[in-house]
């Protein structure tokens, strides 16, 4: 019923338009005799008085029923006549620089590394399809969808990712007793987590392996369902973990450091040997911590450093700092781990037994 009304409308239309442009049509003369000769000759002579100017109000008339028939057919199907443009997302672009430490130069593998490191970073983070370019011969430009949360995109990217597992001296910072399982006090407290390494002040402090022992595939950010903390679980590769497997078995007890970007993250204690090569880091992590934690260690530590040399703004578009622009350092980083003081005895849960 309602299609039946919507035709009736639309040729209503047409009757309208076209008495609006019947008196624009030439008149026809009239015809005399009926010989055939006679129509000929006057369809010869129409014919030829149609002239451009005599085509103009046939063109109208097309031009209005070909409107009129593609407003209805629009209607019917309930969408406008042309096709509505998304409008484009709004884009971020950073750019980086390689920092080499003296004696290092950056080399093309250097860039390589650290645009493929970037894009799996941003990647992990959801960003669909980022654009990571290298700019020899020390800058990468990094371009992604504008987001919400973009100083935490920024820390995470520019992480340098250097994980350490550094073992602690039992006369310095004291032990856990294996056979009553009280704590022996030493001569200095346990590192604090969330300190920074360098304020210890240890020379002495030696690391047992790094990063580059985990396994980034096994690496994920885990809610413990039996105590509700979040925590982040790995596995070593051979090498860490016949290393692991070593040094745990002859130190049941003794304490032992986890640090991140020289940000101490957990000072756990070796419960019984650890031999499997797998480990749970816990701490004061929440499930967006945790995660960063996670997704920094599954692709790895940067070559070098990195420093941002343009700054993004709400508009999407860069601006260059001023000079001693913030290098992507450390202790310029704000904390992915636990920031609250460690208690006298960490939580044994932070290696599985």
């Amino acid at each position: 019923m309602n299609q039946q009304h919507s035709d009736d409308e639309i040729l209503a239309g047409l009757r309208r338009r076209m008495s609006d442009v019947e008196p624009m049509i030439p008149a026809l003369p009239a015809w005399k005799g009926a010989g055939s000769q006679r129509i000929r000759s006057e369809r010869v002579k129409i014919r030829g008085r149609l002239s451009f100017g005599g085509l103009v109000p046939l063109v109208l008339v097309t031009a209005l029923v070909v409107v009129a028939v593609g407003f209805g057919l629009g209607s019917r199907n309930g969408t406008a006549a042309g096709p509505t443009a998304t409008p484009k997302a709004a884009l971020t672009t950073i750019v980086y620089q390689l920092m080499p430490t003296a004696g290092q130069s950056v080399r093309q593998a250097d860039l390589d590394e650290t645009v493929s490191i970037l894009r799996a970073r941003l990647i992990g983070l959801g960003s669909a399809e980022p654009l990571v370019e290298a700019q020899p011969p020390d800058r990468i430009s990094v371009t992604f969808g504008t987001v919400a949360n973009l100083e935490g995109i920024r820390a995470l990217l520019g992480r340098p990712g250097v994980l350490q597992f550094i073992p602690l001296d039992t006369t310095k910072y004291g032990y856990v007793d294996p056979t009553t399982g009280a704590p022996v006090a030493g001569t200095s407290d346990l590192p604090p987590e969330g300190s920074s390494l360098s304020n210890l002040n240890d020379p002495g402090l030696k690391t047992l392996f790094g990063g580059d022992q985990v396994d980034g595939s096994s690496v994920g950010a885990m809610l413990d369902p039996s105590t509700q903390v979040w925590a982040v679980e790995l596995a070593l590769k051979p090498a860490g973990t016949a290393a692991f497997s070593t040094w745990s078995s002859a130190h049941v007890g003794n304490y032992f450091m986890i640090v991140l970007d020289n940000e101490i993250l957990s000072v756990p204690y070796i419960k019984e040997a650890i031999t499997t090569g797998t480990a749970t880091i816990s701490g004061a992590f929440t499930a967006a911590t945790a995660q960063d934690f996670a997704n920094v260690l599954k692709y790895g530590a940067l070559p070098m450093p990195i420093r941002e040399v343009s700054l993004p703004t709400q508009q999407g578009t860069v601006t260059e700092p001023p000079m001693g622009a913030r290098s992507v350092q450390p202790s310029g980083v704000p904390s992915l781990g636990p920031t609250a003081p460690a208690a006298t005895l960490p939580p044994i849960a932070t290696i599985p037994a």
